[in-house]
């Protein structure tokens, strides 16, 4: 239970480009070779490293018709496991030194090495380590939605508009003992 307090795991956002994302992220080898790359960046071993693969969104029509056309993002989310609290800063130094040039190149001898060929990789943004909630915060957080039910509507006009405010006001007082636990 010490533990709980202290933050094991850092998160680390990035994006590659590849030249068929929805293939890149359907091939469940390209995640366990990108994870391994993280793994060998942020020097800890690879079972420590979660990460999670999907294809890159769009919001302008023009970028969705040239991404038929050309290399596409695949989005990156990671999380990466600490032992210990000395762990987790050494872990957050590594990974804060770690450029997109450096994770290409991380990442693309991992492909190497599980012989994975004909991939082209290039990491075109990598956000810097973020420390996960400890597991105290996750579970205040979850307890915290569990218990606060759903605002209810207004009333119609007409109504009184007291018994509105007492369910808030109570719903109010029950989230705010919850954050207290």
């Amino acid at each position: 239970m010490t533990q709980c307090d202290i933050p094991l795991s850092v998160t680390v956002a990035m994006a590659l480009t590849v030249a068929d994302p929805t293939a890149f992220v359907a091939a469940q080898a390209n995640k366990r070779a990108v994870e391994k790359g993280i793994a060998t960046a942020a020097g800890v071993v690879e079972s420590a490293v979660d990460a999670v693969l999907t294809v890159g969104s769009s919001t302008r029509r023009l970028q969705v018709a040239m991404r038929r056309m050309q290399a596409g993002t695949v989005r990156v989310d990671a999380t990466v496991h600490a032992a210990d609290a000395p762990a987790l800063a050494s872990l957050t130094t590594s990974l804060t030194a770690v450029d997109e040039t450096s994770m290409t190149t991380h990442i693309t001898t991992a492909f190497a090495a599980s012989s994975i060929q004909g991939v082209t990789i290039t990491v075109s943004s990598l956000t810097p380590p973020v420390q996960a909630p400890t597991a105290s915060q996750a579970y205040a957080a979850e307890v915290v939605a569990a218990a606060v039910p759903a605002t209810p509507a207004p009333p119609p006009s007409g109504e009184s508009a007291g018994a509105f405010q007492a369910t808030l006001a109570s719903g109010v007082l029950i989230a705010i003992l919850s954050m207290k636990m």
